[in-house]
């Protein structure tokens, strides 16, 4: 026989022993409690049942108390309320109110099976609350877990920020400090150069010195920019052939300088070479293209050629090499520079020269550069 714990709230004991009989007939073993007070229901509702019965009308208070009662305890203990009569508009308050279901009396054969589904579907919600309540349990765990990760990552991305700094400020440092030393050196050669009559002595000291100044110009660049990797090479260009122009003292209605180039960032280790070939092929320009008070004019680009390399011109107008000579055998050092760096570059470098003038033009991978946040500017320059 199954066992079952029953609070009976009725104020008829026939009416009891009848429902406790059926019970029995049905196979059940019942403990139970009858009480037809409210005072005597609210301190039965204090012991542990297994479902509650319980008369629609009452002489001292009602079933839908009794349905308030209970809920206000326990959501899920299955209460079914039983009356000689009962109206359909009042069994859907009473079932809207809290009850599981309602019998009338004289068709006392459905409580049993009624009793089983209501115990069967009060076990499922005492899962399913249970199961709210550990996953409820589970959420307070994750967010406080995420919460505490989340601290946990808030302190690290500040201890890598304050990392970072330090970091930038440090290598700040580096290249402020490398271009005070380049500096330093440039200026014991120019000192030197002063003291030297040798004219092929004076001129290897000057190119020396330029070479020295085109890297310190980009450890500058550096130094004052926000990005510690890169440069941006059209800014580096301008500043370095200011620069040049005015080391050789050129006069402004001598030159007119073009320059041409895509809005781009380039990588510490590839723009001093870019810088070193410029400073070579400008100042072969400066020094002898234009002889005898001749006007030129010298244009430098950079612009893409395919998606994978760039095309970096230099190109003057000049008298142009001699026809006998062979640029990539000559002898000359800053040829020579301007072929190793190339090969350097993983670039190739080609030279047209003839009575109109002299073009420059190398090849070199754009995976050197990063393109700025505006991708289609160009910062073109025109000084004459």
């Amino acid at each position: 026989m199954s066992q079952l714990r029953v609070l009976i709230v009725e104020d008829s004991r026939d009416d009891a022993e009848l429902i406790l009989a059926e019970l029995k007939l049905r196979g059940y073993q019942t403990t139970y409690k009858i009480v037809e007070t409210k005072d005597a229901f609210l301190e039965a509702l204090q012991e542990l049942w297994d479902v509650i019965l319980s008369d629609y009308v009452l002489p001292r208070f009602s079933g839908i108390e009794v349905i308030e009662c209970v809920r206000k305890r326990d959501q899920t203990i299955p209460l079914i309320l039983l009356s000689g009569k009962m109206g359909e508009d009042i069994a859907v308050s009473a079932i809207k109110a809290g009850a599981s279901d309602y019998l009338l009396k004289d068709n006392l054969t459905r409580l049993a099976t009624t009793i089983d589904r209501e115990l069967r579907e009060a076990e499922n919600r005492r899962q399913r609350k249970r199961a709210e309540e550990e996953l409820a349990e589970m959420n307070k765990t994750l967010e406080k877990r995420v919460l505490q990760r989340t601290e946990e990552l808030q302190k690290a991305k500040t201890q890598l920020e304050v990392s970072l700094h330090e970091k930038e400020v440090l290598l700040k440092e580096v290249h402020h400090r490398v271009k005070n030393n380049l500096q330093v050196i440039s200026s014991f050669l120019r000192m030197r150069n002063g003291k030297i009559t040798d004219p092929y002595a004076a001129h290897l000291i000057q190119s020396s010195q330029m070479r020295i100044r085109s890297m310190s110009m980009v450890h500058d660049l550096i130094y004052h920019s926000p990005n510690l990797s890169h440069v941006p090479f059209h800014q580096y260009v301008n500043k370095l052939m200011a620069y040049l122009i005015t080391a050789f003292t050129i006069p402004e209605d001598r030159l007119q300088l073009k320059i041409d180039i895509i809005d781009v960032w380039m990588d510490i280790e590839h723009a001093i070479p870019c810088g070193l070939i410029l400073t070579e092929l400008s100042t072969n320009a400066l020094k002898y293209a234009f002889q005898d008070g001749r006007k030129g004019i010298l244009e430098i680009s950079l612009k893409p050629l395919t998606n994978e390399k760039l095309a970096f011109i230099v190109k003057d107008n000049g008298i142009g090499f001699p026809s006998s000579m062979n640029w990539k055998e000559n002898d000359s050092m800053g040829l020579r520079i301007v072929q190793l760096l190339c090969n350097q570059l993983d670039g190739d470098v080609q030279c047209q020269s003839s009575s109109q003038g002299t073009t420059f033009s190398m090849t070199i991978p754009s995976r050197y550069i990063r393109l700025s946040e505006e991708k289609n500017h160009k910062a073109a320059t025109s000084i004459s």
